[in-house]
C-alpha cells in the first residue's frame, strides 16, 4: 500500500498516512512531496497516523534520525496517531537523551485527538534575520 498524504491546506495540517506495507523509500518521497507542498507555509502541523501499520521496515531507526534533523522549521506540531509499542520506547528513550530533538511531537490514538490537539498548538518562533553591518 504505502503513504497516502492529506494536505488540507485551509488547516495548516499535512496527514501521512501509513498503510501496510510500507518501505522507508515510501516514507522518504512522501515527505519530499509534503516538503514541496509546504515550504511556503508559516504554521504547519505534521500528522503521521500509524493506525493501518503494525511492522517498521528495515532501517528505520537511521531513516527516523535522517528525517528528524531535516525537521522543517515552519513546523509548529508533530503529532503521531496510533504508534505502537516500539515506536513510543523510542520516544520516551529520545525524551532522555536528545529532548529538543522531540520536544513538538505529540502521541494520541485517534486521529480526532490529534485533530483537536493541533487546535492548541503554538506557532513556531520566527528564525531572526541577521542585523546588517
Amino acid at each position: 500500500m504505502g503513504i497516502y498524504l492529506d494536505w488540507r491546506e485551509t488547516e495548516g495540517v499535512i496527514i501521512y498516512q501509513v498503510v501496510d506495507p510500507w518501505t522507508m523509500n515510501d516514507l522518504y518521497q512522501a515527505v519530499k512531496t509534503g516538503f514541496d507542498l509546504t515550504k511556503e507555509v508559516t504554521d504547519l502541523v505534521i500528522i503521521y497516523d500509524l493506525q493501518q501499520t503494525h511492522h517498521l521496515p528495515p532501517s528505520f531507526l537511521s531513516g527516523a534520525g535522517y528525517l528528524t534533523r531535516m525537521k522543517q522549521e515552519n513546523v509548529s506540531l508533530w503529532i503521531l496517531v496510533g504508534v505502537g509499542m516500539l515506536v513510543k520506547a523510542i520516544i520516551h528513550i529520545l525524551e532522555k537523551a536528545r529532548p529538543q530533538l522531540i520536544a513538538d511531537i505529540k502521541m494520541v490514538s485517534t486521529l480526532e485527538e490529534a485533530l483537536a490537539l493541533m487546535q492548541t498548538r503554538q506557532p513556531p518562533t520566527p528564525v531572526s534575520a541577521p542585523k546588517p553591518d
